[in-house]
């Protein structure tokens, strides 16, 4: 019996990055593929698609403060991440490496290239975040929701839109029951990371 292919899916550990993975996860797994995902601690009371034996846990940080012992450790952690990364590879030997943004994807989409793996990415977001940014230089494609097909990787930017979980695809599907008479309307507005102080402000 032949092996399923291997494709890992690497997204932080937040819900804006890690859902839109969940979603891509179970398409592929109904395609027939070994589906692993990598991501970060945070990420454990999220995942709901993949099983604990397909998911894996890498080291990663971001850069936040310009102190020198912060930085040292920093670029330690996300060497360890890379380390990770690298033994993680060899074992699974994926056909393709996808990320979906967040600081976690750092160490396992550049371990990846660096593996000449076939990578990509997908921005769920109009701009790109700081490790997408840096990562686009080196993936073979950049696929998003809203990003501009214009630029520097103009040549290898899909918009193909944001991939969407089985629940919230039948949540859409219930219809709008409009209020009645003069009972208020509520309004519900919620963003994440960066997002949500914007809305805080307003």
């Amino acid at each position: 019996m032949a092996h399923k292919k291997v494709i890992v899916l690497v997204a932080g550990g937040t819900g804006g990055h890690l859902f839109p993975a969940e979603a891509v996860a179970v398409e592929l797994r109904q395609r027939g593929y070994d589906v692993h995902l990598v991501t970060d601690r945070r990420a454990k009371c999220f995942v709901s698609c993949v099983d604990e034996e397909h998911t894996h846990i890498v080291s990663s940080a971001t850069f936040t403060r310009r102190h020198p012992f912060a930085l040292i450790k920093t670029c330690w952690i996300l060497l360890k991440g890379m380390g990770q990364s690298l033994a993680l590879f060899y074992k699974l030997r994926p056909v393709l490496v996808g990320g979906f943004g967040g600081y976690p994807t750092f160490p396992p989409l550049l371990v990846a290239a660096l593996m000449r793996c076939v990578t990509f990415i997908h921005e769920q977001n109009a701009i790109m975040g700081r490790a997408n940014r840096v990562l686009a230089v080196f993936v073979h494609a950049i696929a998003g929701g809203l990003l501009s097909q214009t630029g520097t990787h103009a040549h290898k930017t899909l918009l193909i839109g944001n991939p969407m979980r089985e629940v919230v695809l039948k949540a859409a599907k219930i219809p709008y029951r409009p209020s009645l008479g003069e009972k208020p309307f509520h309004f519900l507005v919620f963003g994440g990371s960066q997002g949500a102080s914007f809305f805080s402000r307003i």
